[in-house]
């Protein structure tokens, strides 16, 4: 007896351990979780940080010091040996120095804008990977739901049809509109699958337990003001003013080049010996001579960089302002849809349960059920996929202009 007590002990013991890592290897995430995701924890904000540090690592090896070069020089003429040892190094010209250097820094600071424009966009994608898998769970519950309904319905029918009350042609209509909202059962679960799986990427979450999100999602109305200010708060966002700091910085280089006319200068000293009985001293400077080369190709280069910088900055806020206004448009349209929508699809568990008793009870036909149900799976379909559209459009949105519509408790 005393045994078996001790195996189902070590039994019970295991079965606690194993929850205890299966709670450890799980992860829950709530809405409000999601900026620290895109900022340090996620897989994206770690590739952004690591292009940040590319850029940081390009300027250092351009700017970079020369090292200094040790020379030794013998040469034997008759009688006599003359040896020479110098020390020599390059210096670039101070002025040259400074500017390149002050280019260099402000190409860094629209890398820093860039980087956070690429944040903003992760943060946007991760926001709408979450709402969408919410919702696609709220609409595979419906379905659920719905899926029940109608399979009571077909046991009605088929009894009905056993008893000589329904004919063939009905019961098989019955069969087939359950295996039809199987089908669409199924459609959204592998939706939901594929989206699971995008938003897991983006995280870099590598355990095969799936993230629990914590944070209900329902539709909320925002409230938008007129395109002028979300086109005022777009001017100010990293992802336009990035676009503007390259361009000063693609002029520093050029000017930088510019004053590379004479880019550098070599300074070298030592000592040199003439035998049998002479010492001294060397000391030298050599300058590069502006003859066959005097840079002004390389000026050139990044003056044309710089004019398609300006053309595709042009380009990017026209752009961008057309995409506001589209966003603006979309989401009021699909505000006002959801509006009107959302209280007839929060009654509908109830409505099917009332179709349901009315065709058992006989006052509702079987074509005028089926009719319902299809008119229901349509409409949630509809639905659900206007509000996932709607959060896109949402955070997109929020991306562009930095504006803090919608959020989630």
């Amino acid at each position: 007896m005393l045994k078996h007590a001790c195996w189902l002990f070590a039994l019970l013991s295991c079965l606690c351990i194993a929850d205890a890592i299966a709670a450890a290897d799980s992860l829950t995430i709530r809405f409000s979780d999601l900026d620290d995701w895109a900022r340090t924890r996620s897989l994206g904000a770690a590739s952004i940080n690591n292009g940040l540090e590319l850029v940081k690592a390009e300027r250092d090896v351009d700017l970079q010091r020369s090292n200094p070069e040790l020379t030794f020089d013998r040469q034997d003429v008759d009688d006599n040996t003359e040896t020479e040892v110098t020390l020599g190094k390059t210096f670039e010209m101070p002025w040259v120095s400074i500017k390149r250097r002050s280019a260099w820094n402000e190409r860094l600071r629209a890398a820093d804008l860039s980087a956070e424009e690429q944040r903003a966009l992760l943060l946007s994608e991760l926001k709408t990977g979450y709402t969408t898998q919410q919702l696609l769970d709220a609409k595979l519950s419906r379905l659920t739901h719905i899926r029940e309904v109608l399979t009571d319905a077909s046991h009605v029918a088929t009894t009905r049809h056993t008893e000589g009350h329904l004919s063939g042609v009905e019961n098989h209509l019955i069969q087939m509109t359950v295996i039809s909202l199987q089908a669409e059962h199924q459609r959204a679960l592998a939706e939901r699958r594929d989206a699971a799986n995008h938003w897991r990427a983006l995280l870099g979450y590598p355990a095969q337990q799936p993230p629990t999100l914590l944070t209900p999602v329902d539709f909320r109305p925002v409230t938008l003001t007129e395109i002028g200010d979300y086109t005022r708060r777009f001017e100010e966002r990293p992802a336009y003013q990035s676009r503007l700091v390259y361009q000063s910085a693609l002029a520093k280089h050029a000017g930088a080049e510019r004053s590379r006319f004479i880019p550098s200068f070599n300074l070298y000293g030592g000592l040199k010996t003439i035998d049998p009985d002479h010492d001294g001293y060397v000391i030298g400077v050599a300058l590069s001579l502006p003859l066959l080369n005097s840079n002004r190709a390389a000026a050139r280069k990044f003056d044309i960089e710089r004019q398609l910088a300006v053309t595709e900055s042009n380009r990017y806020f026209t752009e961008q302002v057309g995409r506001i206004t589209s966003l603006l448009a979309s989401i009021r349209e699909t505000q006002e849809t959801l509006s009107l929508s959302k209280d007839h699809f929060q009654e509908d568990r109830e409505a099917l349960d009332d179709l349901l008793f009315s065709y058992e009870e006989g006052w509702l036909t079987l074509s005028e059920l089926l009719n319902a149900v299809q008119i229901e799976v349509a409409g949630l379909g509809d639905y659900y996929d206007q509000m996932a559209r709607y959060y896109q459009d949402i955070f997109e949105l929020e991306a562009i202009t930095g504006a803090t519509l919608v959020t989630f408790e």
